[in-house]
Order: structure tokens, then sequence, then C-alpha cells
């Protein structure tokens, strides 16, 4: 995750529901488009902030998606535990709690652990099966949108590579190079786990009689979210 705000800011959260305002992301050399290319030679602070932005947001794309499908999938008793650490964290930023973003972190993993969890519970796929039709198209949608946010990464992550080894030669933005360093950290773990929800989540779908549908491109639009669970 992204030091500060990777759950709450941009994205309103309620108890049982996420509801999206995706933000027009910042244009950089070879992000939003699949050749990755770019030159090393010159970049500017306002290239690391743009590149910081747009790794924020695709880290929250994926972050939200996974909470999104994770209250799906959840039993009652950790999808109250997961709505209570989202409200924790969403009061904690309005008092600027300086504990945020160690909550954050540990709101990311209980997802992460619920969605482990439900890889071996056997009701998971009939609560899936209980769903609404509109609450299933939000669940496809929310994985879409995990992929979608691992492939954009995919690309981000070139770019960032490039900018960071035209800083480091640019004494001027040498102090910047431990930011890079963290956001194309936070990319990398997000892409290293995309086999991971591969094998997982479609088995669960499948076992719910539901198809997933995969993004074909960085370039696409993230797919609306908005049920409620």
């Amino acid at each position: 995750m992204f030091k500060k705000g990777l759950i709450a800011a941009v994205v309103c959260m309620s108890s049982v529901s996420v509801c999206y305002a995706w933000p027009s992301l910042p244009s950089l050399p070879g992000v939003g488009s699949s050749s990755g290319s770019s030159s090393t030679s010159s970049f500017s602070a306002s290239d690391v902030d743009s590149f910081i932005a747009q790794g924020k947001a695709t880290s929250k794309l994926v972050s939200d998606s996974k909470m999104h499908i994770a209250m799906a999938i959840a039993t009652k008793e950790s999808k109250d535990k997961l709505t209570d650490s989202q409200n924790q964290i969403k009061a904690g930023l309005a008092n600027n709690d300086k504990t945020t973003t160690d909550k954050e972190q540990k709101l990311a993993e209980a997802v992460d652990a619920s969605l482990k969890e439900s890889e071996n519970d056997a009701a998971a796929s009939d609560r899936l099966k209980g769903l609404s039709a509109d609450q299933k198209q939000s669940v496809i949608n929310a994985f879409y949108n995990l992929l979608l946010g691992i492939k954009q990464q995919s690309v981000q992550v070139v770019t960032g590579e490039n900018i960071l080894k035209g800083i480091k030669s640019n004494p001027t933005l040498l102090l910047r190079a431990s930011d890079m360093k963290d956001a194309l950290g936070d990319m990398g773990s997000n892409i290293k786990s995309e086999g991971e929800f591969m094998a997982r989540i479609p088995a669960l779908f499948k076992g719910a009689g539901i198809v997933p549908v995969l993004p074909t491109d960085a370039s696409d639009k993230p797919k609306d979210v908005s049920s409620t669970f």
C-alpha cells in the first residue's frame, strides 16, 4: 500500500457499499498505453508527482476492488469486522489521526485474509450464489477492476523505472528517489499477486455460476461497483 489515504481518499465507503468517483489521471509517457516506452533523459518534479498520483489511483482501484469482493463473499462476522475497520479509518482521516496509516495497512491485510479464507470455505460459493443479479454483476465488475488496476500498474512500472533512472542523475530530484521506490514496491506487490487472484476468485465464481469478464487493455475504464451487500 501507499503510505497514506489509499482506502478512504477519493472513494467513499459506507458500511456495506463502495461508491466510486474516478478522477482523470495525469498523463505520463508510457502510462495508459500498452507500450510503456519512455525516455530517461528529461524528467521533472511534476513527472514524479504525476507518476505517484497515478500509482495511488491504480493501487486504490486494486485495494477497493478486493474490498468489494471480500464484502460479497465474507461471513457476517468477517463483514462486520471489515466494516468496523473502515469506520475507524474514516474517523481517523477526519481527525488527522496519525495511526490511520497503520489501520489502513491492517485493513488491507484483513481483506486479503478474508479472501484467502473464502477459498477454503465451502459456503462461500453459496453466499455468492445467493446474491441478486445486480449484486453478482457488481462482483464481476469488481474483479474486472482488480485485474485492470494490476494491468495498468504493469505499464506504470515501466514508466516509473525510467523516471527513477532519470532522477538519480538529477541532484535536485535525488531526494524523491525514495518516494519512487515506495510507489514501485507497492505496484510490484500488486502485480505479483495477479496469479493468486486468477487462481482463487474465478474458482469461487464458477461454484456460484458466475462468469468473470477480464479487461483486455490497460486503457480500459473501470466498471461500476455500486451494489451493496
